[in-house]
């Protein structure tokens, strides 16, 4: 205000007209990147159950191990008080013994070993499935499952990569959101903001009436032809779109991988189960046989024995390794994420 009592009033109320026109388009792409995170999301959540999966399979083989290795213990504690006793009646020689003891020593260390790995196997278990130490010991099957009696086939690995891989459906929609962003920097290159809106001026005394009207402002940037923001946004797509094929062959080539080692695993629990524990447990039934028959000592049947320690405990580590193996293939076929 003026020393005169002249006014020099101006009241203007704006609002970007570019930003309503845009509006639909960037809600769009908004929606998209909320999916994207969505699908990102149930990925992690889909990496965190394989994870439990398999924690779960290795503690129940610890402890499935822990408790036949329990049972090997008790016979070799039983072998060696036996031939400590034949030792001090005369009856044994100090080469025999100590092949008992050694024997027993061995069996204490390879239980111990086998608690050890019970123990992590469980804490990581509970770890992964967010128990704390207050709440209820975790109970865990005596055995692990039995392994199917036929392999599954390998679906078609294309149709799988255009259905069921998520982390290449989160690709897609981020592809398809870098596409319209880049149709909407292309319509907007030339135009920073449009700003329009109602306006009304005061100019002299206070008892005269406003001069009402529209403004109308806009920005043309005359060295900025907005082509830098265009480039930028159509070298982000071309990158989408390589890191996408990238994507397809690493997800082509971990499916079969995964499917190969499920194959193997499979082949290696079976002829565990169909030819070596079999072949163990025949050779101690017969010597079973002739040590009934007086044809063996019982020092020898206790040597033969020990050949089923083996393959029992590698049978059941390669059962486990055939339902890990299963988990990562079902995980496959779903997909990956990698932060």
């Amino acid at each position: 205000m003026s020393a005169a009592a002249q006014y020099d009033i101006e009241e203007t109320l704006t609002f970007n007209v570019l930003s309503l026109l845009t509006a639909p388009y960037a809600r769009d792409i908004e929606k998209r990147r909320f999916a994207q995170v969505q699908g990102t999301l149930v990925i992690a959540v889909m990496q965190l159950a394989n994870a439990t999966r398999q924690a779960y399979f290795a503690a129940v083989a610890a402890h499935q191990s822990a408790q036949y290795l329990q049972q090997v213990k008790t016979a070799a504690e039983a072998g060696a008080e036996l031939a400590r006793r034949m030792l001090a009646a005369g009856n044994w020689n100090i080469l025999d013994q100590t092949h008992e003891q050694g024997f027993y020593a061995d069996a204490k260390r390879r239980l111990t070993q086998a608690r050890w790995q019970q123990e992590t196997t469980r804490e990581k278990l509970r770890q992964l499935m967010g128990l704390s130490g207050e709440q209820p010991a975790l109970r865990l099957a005596e055995s692990l499952p039995d392994l199917p009696q036929h392999l599954e086939d390998l679906p078609d690995v294309e149709q799988i990569l255009l259905q069921n891989r998520l982390d290449l459906k989160v690709q897609r929609m981020q592809i398809d959101a870098l596409a319209r962003r880049l149709g909407l920097t292309k319509a907007t290159r030339f135009i920073n903001v449009l700003d329009m809106g109602p306006t009304r001026v005061l100019q002299g005394d206070k008892s005269q009436p406003y001069e009402r009207g529209y403004e109308i402002s806009f920005e043309v940037p005359i060295f900025d032809s907005g082509a830098a923001r265009v480039r930028r946004a159509e070298a982000q797509y071309a990158q989408a779109i390589d890191r996408f094929a990238q994507s397809a062959v690493d997800a082509r080539s971990q499916i079969r991988q995964a499917y190969a080692a499920y194959r193997a695993c499979f082949e290696i629990a079976r002829q565990q189960r169909d030819e070596v524990v079999p072949n163990a447990k025949l050779i101690a039934a017969q010597n079973l046989l002739r040590y009934d028959a007086s044809l063996i000592s019982v020092f020898d049947l206790l040597a033969d024995a020990r050949l089923q320690i083996t393959s029992v405990d590698d049978y059941i580590h390669s059962v486990r390794d055939f339902w890990m193996a299963k988990s990562e293939l079902d995980t496959a076929l779903l997909g990956n994420f990698t932060p």
